[in-house]
Parts: C-alpha cells; structure tokens; sequence
C-alpha cells in the first residue's frame, strides 16, 4: 500500500516537472517571436499621421478579430453600432476563431480565416498567409485583442495601414500608432471595453 502511494506521488511529480518543461519552452518560444517581430518592424521608420477623421474617412479596413470566442462574441456586437460608417469602406476580416456563426455573422466581407498551421514555431504568422492581407492597401487595420496576442499584433502591424489601431500593453509600440487604453479588462466585461472602443471610434 505504501509503495502504491509512494509510486503515484513520483507520477505526479514526474508529470509536473514535464508540464513546467513544457510551459517553459512554450514561453520562450514566445519571446523568442517576440523579439523577431521587433526585430524586423524596427527598420520599418513611423510616419505621422494626424487623427483627424481618420476613421470616418477611411476607404479600407482590416479588423482583427479576437482569438478568445467571449471575447469575439462581444466584439461582434459591438461593431454592429459601426454599421454606418463600415457601409462605406471596404472591409475586410481576420477571424482566429473559423466559426460558423462568424460565417454567417460576416458573410457579406471579405474574411481572412486563421488557423494554428498559418504561424510558425515561433507564433508569427507565416509569409503565405501575410501575402492574403497584403493583397489589399488598408487605411485603418483595427486589432480587437484586448490582451496582447503577437500573430494579430504582427498581422495589424504587417497590413502596412496608416492608422494601426490596438490597445495599449508594453509591445504595444511595436505594432501600433494609435493606442486604446482598457480600463475594464475583466473578460467579464468585455462588452463594456468593445462598446466604449466603438463609440470612441465615432469621434473620429
């Protein structure tokens, strides 16, 4: 009984050793794309935009879809009170999620749908698929991720929009020109954060 006991302890202290091996590789598989992406954009020289009407007057959009489905349902709902202004741009998706209901909710643009095999080792998106965004010359390119997730930061940043929209965390520089700050990042309020996102949108 005792060694039975003892066996299964050694078990769990074998699983959990491998489960922190794994977590670490995953997060330095992270940084290292991280620091990739930096790497690459910091050649890249900013030009100023002004804000004014940069939104409303814009032809074209990239919106970038969260990758968490609570988060891309609020999100959802909440573009639907920029019904007016996206009438008259040229809008195009990026959909982390492949759902039906996303489908059917964006059947009328065009949507770029991403899947796990369309970034490499590293969580950067491949060039085959950046080359399906690029097809297309964008004002605005609007990433919806409240939390930083580095494939849409690099899709946002790699779209080569004027106006690169996100909100703010501390890559947020990288990818971005125009930064949101969230003040309700609970996931629970996430239509709160899109709501105030949209409405602010209005202004400009």
């Amino acid at each position: 009984m005792v060694d039975s006991v003892e066996q299964k302890i050694q078990n769990v202290r074998k699983w959990a050793d491998k489960v922190t091996v794994i977590h670490t590789v995953t997060d330095l598989m992270k940084f290292a794309g991280l620091k990739i992406s930096q790497r690459k954009f910091r050649k890249l020289k900013e030009q100023p935009r002004t804000l004014t009407n940069f939104f409303s007057h814009a032809q074209s959009i990239l919106i970038i879809l969260p990758t968490e489905y609570n988060a891309a349902i609020a999100a959802g709902k909440s573009l639907q009170s920029l019904e007016a202004e996206l009438s008259t741009m040229n809008v195009t998706y990026v959909d982390f999620l492949n759902l039906p209901r996303t489908k059917q909710e964006f059947a009328f643009y065009e949507t770029i749908f991403f899947s796990p095999s369309d970034k490499n080792r590293f969580g950067v998106p491949k060039e085959e698929f950046l080359r399906k965004v690029k097809k297309k010359k964008y004002d605005v390119a609007l990433d919806l991720n409240c939390d930083f997730e580095l494939a849409s930061a690099y899709i946002c940043k790699a779209s080569n929009a004027a106006h690169r929209i996100g909100f703010f965390h501390q890559h947020a520089q990288t990818f971005y020109n125009i930064f949101f700050t969230a003040s309700q990042r609970d996931k629970k309020l996430n239509q709160i954060t899109y709501d105030w996102l949209t409405q602010s949108l209005k202004m400009f």
